[in-house]
This record gives C-alpha cells, structure tokens and sequence, in this order.
C-alpha cells in the first residue's frame, strides 16, 4: 500500500454471505461516523430479511446503514444493503452515482449477486473502488474481482482464520486476485484508511 493511498478512494463494495450478519455487525461497529466514502453490501439473504438487517446495523454503527432502493444518491458516511429480492449496481456518473436495483435472473445461482455488484462499478469508477469479499460458500464475487483487478481496483479478501466458511474469499486468495488478506478488524481500518476521514 502507498502512502498516497490515504483518502484516495471513494468507494467500498462488500460482498458476503454465510456468517454475514455477525461478521458485517463487527465490521461496522469498526468504521468510524467520520469516514469519507460511501459503502455498499451485497449479503446474500431472503428479501424480508435485507431490510432488518440494515435496521439492526444502523442501531448499533457509528454510520448511517440503510436498505438500498432504486435511485438512491450515494452519500459518503453511509452504507447500503442490497435488497434481497434485487441484484444491487450503480449508474450515473460520478460524483452523483446512484442505485440501480435489478430484477434480472440470479447470477451464479445467486440473487442478489456479488458479481453483479463488481461488475458494475467495473463501468464505472473501479480505479476509486475498494473491493471486499467476505465470508461465504461458493465463488460469487470471483468473476466480478477479476474485472475489477484489471482496471485497478484495490481488492481485499477476508482471512482463513476468520472466516465462517472460507468459500468466497479463497479463490480470490489462492489465484492472487486481491492486494491483502486480512481479519475483520485489519479490514475495517483499512477501509477507514482508504477512503479517508473528514478532517
């Protein structure tokens, strides 16, 4: 990591899946209410739970957590949860990047998709783009990663140690995708340091 790196990115998008709720809780409750970016999660989940979810990390971060919808303008210092019936992306061009919730048919059997997500932001700002991929079963996110490596996004991959299921982040590991693997604590304050905080 460069010294520059500080405050150079704009953006962090969180994928996950088993062990999700408990591991994205102590991640949040890590990035601080200051932080200079705005954060979007894919978590692999039933619809009628997405939205209390973000209801239950908004009571307990320093952040605003919010149930992503359709048109949203992304605000730094908050984070968006994809609706579990909707591939989650972005559109618009930045800085008035927005939500674009997607009906289309799942994406590697899943829905919403971490795939999807990544290969959205690969079209729009990836070289400001913090890629995570956090602990699950299966390969989603993997496609999306490769996408998002060639146009120089900073990729990290949550740890074996500290995985539930070491499913989604090991391919990314074991075929040097990503910059770093780290714990959920190391990956929180690197996200606080690349995005930067409000002086």
């Amino acid at each position: 990591m460069r010294k520059n790196d500080l405050g150079f990115y704009e953006l962090c998008a969180i994928g996950i899946s088993t062990g999700g709720p408990q591991t994205l809780k102590k991640l949040m409750d890590l990035i601080p209410k200051e932080i200079d970016g705005s954060i979007i999660i894919t978590q692999h989940m039933p619809a009628k739970y997405t939205k209390i979810l973000a209801e239950n990390l908004n009571r307990t971060s320093q952040i605003e957590v919010r149930e992503g919808k359709n048109g949203m303008l992304l605000k730094k210092g908050t984070a968006y949860i994809s609706p579990g019936s909707h591939h989650m992306k972005i559109s618009g061009k930045y800085p008035n990047l927005k939500i674009k919730l997607d009906d289309s048919p799942p994406n590697n059997f899943c829905k919403p998709s971490v795939n999807e997500m990544y290969n959205s932001l690969a079209n729009h700002i990836p070289e400001k783009t913090i890629g995570v991929l956090m602990t699950g079963m299966g390969n989603d996110g993997y496609e999306g990663m490769k996408k998002l490596k060639n146009k120089k996004a900073y990729l990290i991959a949550q740890n074996k140690e500290s995985c539930l299921v070491y499913g989604m982040p090991s391919k990314v590991t074991n075929e040097n995708i990503i910059k770093e693997s780290l714990n959920v604590d190391d990956i929180a304050n690197r996200i606080t340091h690349l995005l930067g905080t409000k002086s």
